[in-house]
């Protein structure tokens, strides 16, 4: 199967990176589809990042990514930093910006003689040279807010899929991040501290119930835990959640800590066998070449229910088999 690396990190391209794996005959912009990197197809192809793609060491350009892969290619896609906040800096911003600058080093002179003149000091004395600072602080605080407010940070397409996102059908981890490859820290003392995962967080489904498994590491040693808290809340207020502490050299038993979650299998529409287009999907690669699994699971997802709007106007229960 082709060699497929993607670096989502342009900061850290050493660890942040996911194997992709696709089959031999893919297209390449298919792959960049499924990952989200960009939309559209043939001419109307529009990135949703800005990155680069390398293929057995040459650099490809946009028109090149209607290639199949093939089973020896070995590609690279790498996510490069968004300038500009994402959509580009505001000239007017800029030049208001300058504007201020030259405003404020214009009110601290002033400030700076007004005061040496009123009390009968030189301009350049210290204790003028400190009124003039002052007062410019405050103009350059004040004009930085107002602008802020006139021109507020421009919005990128992660913040505004955040804010477009609704938790209510879905659950995920946030706030601790996975550190894969880096050192274990070693914790001295007593402090506030939110773990680092030990494994990747993956979720399962159970007829209408949704359950997140997270496996955290709080560093070398052994340490005496005096409150568990999600955010600012005891753990114990959450009936739902259960926990275990693992010591050094103990196994996890209250679930499964190894569980790598397909890429290849995200998303994939399942057709009816009264729809046209109806056909089996698959095979997928379900884990990492060189391991070995004992179990396979499989989610099927209704996102917006299931369901159907009936002659009356209301909702009527529907069934699925497979």
């Amino acid at each position: 199967m082709p060699n497929i690396t993607l670096c989502r990190n342009p900061f850290r391209p050493q660890l942040d990176r996911v194997e992709i794996v696709a089959r031999t005959g893919t297209r390449l912009d298919t792959v960049l589809r499924r990952e989200g990197l960009v939309a559209g197809r043939g001419r109307n192809l529009v990135r949703q990042h800005t990155f680069i793609v390398q293929m057995n060491g040459k650099w490809l350009v946009q028109d090149q990514w209607a290639c199949r892969l093939v089973a020896d290619d070995v590609v690279l896609v790498a996510l490069l930093p968004a300038g500009g906040g994402g959509g580009g800096s505001n000239p007017l911003q800029v030049v208001a910006m300058v504007a201020l600058a030259a405003v404020t080093a214009g009110v601290g002179a002033w400030a700076a003689s007004a005061y040496a003149s009123a009390a009968g000091v030189a301009a350049t004395s210290t204790t003028a040279l400190m009124v003039g600072a002052g007062a410019a602080a405050l103009v350059s605080i004040g004009g930085s807010m107002l602008l802020s407010a006139i021109f507020p940070p421009a919005k990128t397409p992660s913040t505004m899929a955040r804010e477009q996102a609704s938790p209510t059908y879905t659950i995920g981890a946030q706030g601790n991040t996975a550190r894969l490859l880096e050192s274990i820290p070693v914790q001295y003392g007593r402090f506030r501290v939110y773990p680092d995962f030990a494994a990747q967080p993956y979720t399962e489904l159970d007829g209408n119930q949704t359950y997140l498994y997270q496996l955290f590491c709080l560093g070398q040693g052994e340490y005496d835990i005096e409150e568990i808290r999600i955010e600012d809340t005891p753990i114990g207020n959450f009936e739902e959640v259960e926990y275990e502490i693992v010591r050094p050299g103990e196994l996890v038993t209250l679930f499964p800590d190894n569980v790598v979650t397909s890429n290849a299998v995200q998303g994939i529409e399942l057709k009816g066998p009264n729809e046209e287009t109806h056909s089996v999907a698959g095979p997928f690669v379900a884990n990492p070449a060189g391991t070995k699994t004992n179990k396979i699971a499989v989610d099927i997802v209704f996102p917006a229910g299931l369901f159907y709007a009936n002659d009356e106007g209301g909702l009527s229960r529907r069934s699925v088999s497979w």
